[in-house]
């Protein structure tokens, strides 16, 4: 069932976004090997700082899942972020009703639609890994796995980078990942924070790009 859950087959609509990696390389600001490991670092320390706190909040059921909802909302100012986010919450959601089949997915499905929540990925996230019994430890791990495969594989759909040059940067880059996770995973919601504003701003320029192959 974990093995599932990240499986690139399993249906959640990460592979529809690129977390505003696509807007960097159309500006020309990804024209390097170190650029675009900057940016992978960069995209995964924002992970830690806002969404793992979040993934570890509601498994600790510090907050609920409500409370960790409209704090998501709050936190994308950016319009394509937001969206993104959306898109993404309401396709893992609906992806793991039908592949799992628990009735507590499927009353959090009707309290989403009955308060008007806007079923935010990472909380959602939360939620799914919780009702399937999986450590808050290995929930956010496999989170941090998520980004980091979803954006190499971004990377490698963009010619930013060559298959095999992009495993390479995910293995070297699994030791950082890991350090982020330890971070992350002690802080608290009142640290949560957006560390990487740049990426905001390269992200919220998706929809004005002339052609595109990614919604985010």
């Amino acid at each position: 069932m974990i093995w599932q859950l990240v499986d690139s087959a399993f249906p959640s609509g990460g592979f529809a976004h690129s977390a505003g990696l696509e807007a960097a390389v159309q500006w020309g600001e990804l024209e390097s090997p170190d650029a675009l490991e900057l940016f992978i670092r960069d995209s995964l320390v924002q992970a830690g700082r806002n969404a793992i706190p979040i993934v570890t909040a509601l498994h600790r059921q510090q907050h609920s899942f409500a409370e960790l909802d409209r704090l998501s909302e709050a936190l994308l100012t950016n319009h394509v972020a937001n969206r993104a986010s959306r898109n993404q919450g309401r396709a893992l959601l609906a992806s793991s009703i039908s592949a799992f089949d628990l009735p507590r997915l499927k009353a959090l499905k009707q309290a989403i639609r009955e308060q008007g929540l806007p079923s935010h990925q990472v909380p959602v996230w939360a939620a799914v890994t919780e009702a399937l019994i999986v450590s808050v430890e290995q929930a956010s791990r496999m989170f941090l796995f998520q980004v980091l495969r979803s954006l190499i594989s971004s990377a490698v759909r963009l010619h930013a980078i060559g298959p095999l040059g992009g495993q390479a940067l995910q293995y070297q880059l699994s030791p950082f990942a890991e350090e982020v996770f330890r971070q992350g995973h002690s802080r608290g919601l009142d640290e949560v924070a957006q560390s990487a504003p740049l990426l905001e701003i390269f992200q919220g320029t998706q929809d004005r790009m002339y052609s595109r192959l990614f919604q985010s």
